[in-house]
């Protein structure tokens, strides 16, 4: 085989930008059948050939019309993007042509995000059988096709600049077989999460009530020692002013005086000690409203551990939500 053009080389290995366009093809079908395919396959990471064989499935299908889009008179076959998938991954789904055209069987590949295109590639040509060529474009608004994406491109700036496009789709052109692969609107990627998150709310709000009743009557209990603290404090005051100025005077009275205070200066210190907190009437009053909570808790068959669980579980599933709506560029 002859030398091979310096410039052709560069042009398969470029891959500063995601994406460019294709001023012309290439010419040499040797360097297309061999040498391409081998500089794609030096791409992929070894757990991208893991991948492809754990997560294939194929199934022979004849094309409807439902699967079909005409764009200019063109009859061109559809493709899709499913997350809604138990391991996480999106999974793409894409009609291709058996050995002789006769049919169009249709093949779903797990995109791991962080992977390249190349590995999309190579599962399209081990699986689409004479395949030779595959490349990704742009789709533009009308349909179109627009730039060419790189080999070295990610599978997770395919999806995030194909969902935040106008045409919400993107090419694969698989020889001379071409797919139109639309991404899914918001309320389709979402309609699990908030299938979950409504299964999730619906738990939490029967553990609410129970929650909410036993904090009512926390908070009750928090009231009445802060009431009776106030009213211990006069009825010490009432006390020591009868045994001072009635009863016995303050010379016999003063040692008492001066040893409850201290008494009063040591409680607050073993108060510390245990429970690692100021000696204070905020502080004694949030102490007896979190055990009263708790003895409430389980009294009422509460498990307060899932609870939190819970929420925590339904705050994520609405981080990803919102996560999934910055993608598509909704107003808040």
């Amino acid at each position: 085989m002859g030398s091979i053009p310096i410039n052709l080389l560069r042009s398969s290995l470029r891959a500063t930008s995601p994406r460019f366009f294709v001023a012309s093809s290439l010419q040499n079908s040797t360097f297309n059948s061999t040498i391409g395919r081998t500089l794609t396959s030096r791409l992929l990471l070894p757990s991208a050939f893991i991948h492809a064989s754990r997560f294939y499935n194929s199934q022979s299908t004849k094309l409807s019309d439902s699967k079909l889009l005409d764009v200019k008179g063109e009859k061109i076959p559809l493709g899709r993007i499913d997350f809604a998938v138990s391991n996480g991954l999106p999974r793409i789904t894409v009609p291709l042509p058996t050995q002789g055209g006769a049919e169009m069987k249709e093949h779903s590949f797990m995109l791991h995000p962080k992977l390249t295109l190349s590995n999309l590639y190579h599962q399209i040509r081990e699986h689409g059988g004479d395949i030779q060529l595959v490349h990704v474009h742009d789709s533009l608004k009308n349909l179109s096709v627009g730039a060419r994406w790189t080999a070295g491109a990610s599978i997770d700036d395919l999806i995030q600049e194909s969902t935040m496009s106008d045409a919400k789709s993107f090419y694969i052109i698989a020889d001379d077989t071409k797919v139109l692969v639309r991404m899914p609107s918001f309320e389709e990627r979402t309609a699990s999460l908030r299938s979950q998150l409504i299964n999730l709310q619906s738990r939490i709000d029967a553990l609410n009530r129970v929650k909410h009743k036993c904090d009512a009557q926390a908070n009750r209990t928090s009231q009445l020692i802060s009431v009776g603290g106030f009213a211990g404090l006069c009825s010490y005051w009432v006390v020591m002013a009868k045994l001072v100025w009635v009863d016995l005077g303050w010379d016999v009275m003063e040692p008492f005086t001066y040893f409850s205070g201290i008494g009063m200066a040591t409680v607050g210190y073993l108060y510390f000690l245990i429970t690692k907190r100021e000696f204070n009437t905020d502080s004694v009053s949030d102490m007896a409203a979190t055990q009263r909570q708790l003895k409430l808790y389980v009294e009422n068959g509460l498990n307060i551990d899932l609870y939190q669980h819970l929420t925590q579980q339904a705050d994520k599933v609405r981080n990803e939500m919102e996560r999934i709506k910055a993608s598509y560029n909704l107003n808040p």
